[in-house]
């Protein structure tokens, strides 16, 4: 049983998701959060599968709103409050109990949603774009730069491909996969059907596929709305009237979220390449990343619009999935 936790701040501009084991959630309330929310390196959370990638920013910006530090370390900031599932967080109480059962696409797991309500100075909706492939410019992805990148993705396709039950034979030498497979090994992600002969996920790989297509669906549900927003000579503005353009790029350049990760994830989400023949072929090349790619690029860019509008847009957009809840 996973255990899922959806940490947002009370505005909703930050959000973030933990896939977490039962055992971390059979202590105390206030342990995990600082055991988790207080992680000082992030990048722990992100290698162990807990937390995706694409949403570091997020989580960083959560744990400002969260905590402050003196010389004895961490401590929560006067006046913020956590509600868990819209109720106040009982500090000492174990958080087991906060986590309802739920279920998708027939896979049963339980789910918390912590709210983080607090602010301070410096803490913004909008931000510089996060790593990856960097701001979207009208031009073409300049994927030969990035080969940290492309690192990144392939081994998110080889985890999603082993996950949907694609079988990849462990007695036959894939040259294209053989530093994926390594990668994956050594970080215990994946271990050895012998029925199958081939390869299948450890629960840590399980968590960790799991988390990112829990980062697309979070995308889905917080930016969906802004893939029909039609502004009109008056700047007046219109969401899902079938005649708008889609400005989601820009919105995730503005909320600091890397587009073309976010367009990758969501095509795993998606299923897009669940049926690709050559997948571990594509899935290491340039060209291959040039192609899905291309309406990044040939989408609009933030620079193309008045900041003012475009935080205007952001507002209504929000505003609006606000009303619909």
């Amino acid at each position: 049983m996973q255990f899922i936790l959806h940490v947002a701040d009370a505005s909703g501009q930050h959000m973030a998701v933990l896939t977490l084991a039962q055992r971390d959630v059979q202590k105390s309330a206030i342990d995990l959060v600082f055991d988790y929310l207080g992680c000082e390196q992030p990048a722990r959370l992100i290698e162990n599968g807990i937390l995706p990638q694409g949403q570091l920013r997020d989580f960083e910006a959560i744990q400002q709103i969260l905590f402050d530090k003196d010389e004895q370390g961490l401590y929560i900031r006067d006046g913020v409050n956590l509600k868990a599932n819209g109720l106040d967080l009982d500090p000492d109480d174990t958080i087991y109990g906060a986590f309802r059962p739920a279920s998708h696409d027939g896979v049963e797991y339980r789910r918390c949603d912590l709210s983080v309500s607090g602010t301070i100075s410096g803490i913004a909706s909008s931000g510089s774009n996060g790593t990856g492939y960097g701001t979207n410019n009208g031009g073409t992805a300049n994927v030969s730069s990035q080969t940290g990148s492309i690192e990144e993705l392939s081994r998110l396709m080889f985890l999603h491909q082993v996950g949907v039950g694609k079988l990849i034979d462990v007695t036959k030498e894939l040259a294209e996969l053989h530093d994926i497979i390594k990668w994956a090994e050594t970080e215990g992600l994946i271990e050895i059907d012998v029925e199958k002969v081939a390869y299948k996920l450890t629960e840590k790989g399980k968590r960790r596929h799991d988390s990112f297509i829990e980062e697309a669906q979070n995308l889905i549900v917080r930016y969906d709305i802004f893939s029909d927003v039609d502004i009109d000579s008056s700047e007046h503005i219109f969401f899902d009237s079938g005649h708008g353009r889609d400005l989601r790029v820009p919105i995730y350049e503005m909320e600091g979220i890397d587009p073309y990760r976010a367009r990758f994830v969501l095509g795993l989400n998606d299923g897009e390449w669940d049926n690709l023949d050559d997948w571990s072929e594509k899935c290491v090349s340039e060209s291959w990343y040039r192609e899905i790619f291309e309406p990044i690029d040939s989408a609009p860019a933030l620079e193309n619009f008045r900041e003012t509008l475009l935080v205007k847009v952001l507002e209504q957009g929000k505003a609006k999935m606000r009303q619909e809840q």
